[in-house]
């Protein structure tokens, strides 16, 4: 899924710069083997910056990614 996120680097001084960045975000449903519950890993695939999380937390972070998109856009 192609995003925008916000990449940070550090220059020779030590600061740390923000920009934006296109990237592409792996989105994969799956479940283990004599496991019920059904996980979701959402991230770049470099493990370092990604979440698995279990379709109940995903529920409640589209809920409240709802509420913050509502409010951003009545300004």
């Amino acid at each position: 899924m192609p995003c925008i996120a916000l990449e940070r680097t550090t220059d020779e001084t030590g600061t740390i710069h923000h920009h934006p960045t296109a990237t592409e975000l792996t989105l994969v449903r799956y479940q283990y083997p004599h496991d019920s519950d059904t996980w979701l890993y959402i991230g770049d695939d470099s493990r370092s910056h990604g979440l698995d999380i279990t379709l109940e937390s995903a529920r409640r972070l589209v809920n409240v990614l709802e509420q913050y998109v509502a409010v951003a856009e009545e300004g």
